[in-house]
């Protein structure tokens, strides 16, 4: 359980976007009794020992995280204890459930919500997969369907359509020893695009119907957003380390020339360069310079990218949500800084397509670093981490009253029966 805030104090926040190129880390304090988030620090460090969102080398994985914190708690002056972290990966699933739970006094409360969706939850795994999320699609009482907020609304019988995010264990294992062989407590791990979703989705986006890619290093990041509530997630093994990894091959270069090239010249949609442009490919070991068209580049990245969309065009077709993005596109994630990609994404798509950064107003400070989509998971975690907090902290003072009422009740009723 995260450390609990109370509503007027200063509370600490650390994020952890562990990635396949990439490990980044935002700390932040929330301020304002958790109504915004101010960014004091951020601290970023290349990733190795991990791929495609699995560990693969525990002590290489652990040193960049080492990194990124003790930068970030330089920079911020305070001491990192506890992180809240992402997960992605193919390995990642996801499934529908259905919940059910019958009501008292003919009304539905808290309670009969939280039975609902525990019952939901209790669905057969294959083995070996635990429960990351549980999400509410929507609702039904009774006869009556497609129910936002049941609270307050009267029947005898309330059943939960959900959305079911599971992981392997012991793949939450391993990225937790990770974590815990930095000296650091695990506040709370949530998908990675759910994460970023926080950041650059709008509510009008959520509730019209829009789908969300995360294009990162190793993985792209699908979520399906329609009426408010998550429909559908599924990660793609591919993204920007593929589109690397074809460029050092088609242009014979080593994979570090291939990323530079890639990001000094890539282009996604070779509308966008002309023939006459051309750039220096540095050759294998001892194998002299080379030069080729740019538009041989960005035919290699194009070609990754057009994979890449039709891919995520099939996914959604086979869930039949194509339709449900009725806004269209939202690309994040590193690998969405490519030239042309938007252009690329809606002639593949046949959407509008928009590039998601961070926006939310409630956010400050170090707010120029963490603006593009590279920190988009990273700003989403702190604000999930935001909500967590401020609602414990509701809670707990909604608690404390109840328990002063109780005190209260019990010492005028030990007053009456001694006046009697």
């Amino acid at each position: 359980m995260p450390a609990v805030m109370s509503m007027h104090d200063e509370k600490i926040l650390t994020a952890v976007d562990l990635g396949t190129s990439k490990t980044a880390v935002l700390v932040a304090r929330l301020i304002d009794d958790g109504e915004r988030i101010e960014i004091l620090a951020h601290g970023i460090s290349p990733t190795r020992g991990f791929k495609h969102g699995v560990v693969v080398d525990i002590e290489e994985t652990v040193a960049p995280i080492n990194k990124a914190v003790e930068d970030s708690q330089v920079m911020s002056g305070n001491s990192v204890r506890s992180v809240y972290i992402n997960v992605t990966g193919s390995h990642i699933k996801s499934l529908s459930s259905e919940g059910i739970a019958s009501t008292k006094n003919n009304e539905v409360v808290d309670e009969n919500v939280e039975r609902a969706m525990e019952t939901a939850r209790a669905v057969k795994l294959a083995d070996g997969y635990e429960v990351l999320h549980n999400l509410p699609k929507n609702y039904s009482i009774d006869e009556q369907a497609g129910i936002k907020n049941p609270i307050g609304m009267s029947g005898c019988r309330l059943r939960v359509d959900a959305h079911l995010v599971i992981a392997p264990t012991d793949a939450i294992k391993n990225l937790k020893k990770c974590i815990r062989r930095c000296g650091l407590d695990i506040d709370g791990i949530f998908l990675s695009s759910i994460a970023s979703d926080q950041a650059v989705l709008s509510d009008d986006e959520r509730d019209l119907g829009v789908c969300l890619l995360d294009i990162g290093s190793g993985t792209t990041d699908i979520i399906v957003y329609h009426c408010g509530q998550v429909m559908h997630t599924s990660v793609i093994p591919i993204a920007g380390d593929c589109i690397t990894h074809d460029i050092a091959t088609v242009l014979r270069t080593p994979l570090p020339k291939a990323e530079e090239i890639k990001l000094k010249y890539g282009c996604a949609h070779t509308q966008h360069v002309g023939e006459e442009e051309s750039i220096e490919v540095p050759g294998v070991a001892d194998r002299p310079t080379t030069r080729c068209q740019r538009l041989s580049l960005v035919q290699i990245i194009e070609a990754r990218g057009i994979e890449l969309f039709n891919l995520i065009h099939q996914e959604l077709q086979r869930h039949e949500l194509d339709r449900l993005a009725v806004t269209g596109y939202v690309l994040t994630g590193g690998s969405a800084k490519l030239d042309g990609i938007v252009d690329l994404a809606e002639s593949v798509l046949q959407a509008p397509v928009r590039i998601g950064t961070p926006q939310d107003s409630n956010i400050e400070g170090v707010v120029d670093v963490v603006r593009g989509p590279i920190y988009a998971t990273g700003v989403g975690l702190l604000q999930l981490a935001r909500g967590q907090n401020v609602a414990f902290a509701k809670k707990r003072e909604a608690n404390k009253f109840l328990e002063r009422w109780a005190y209260l009740w019990q010492k005028s009723g030990q007053w009456l029966r001694e006046s009697l």
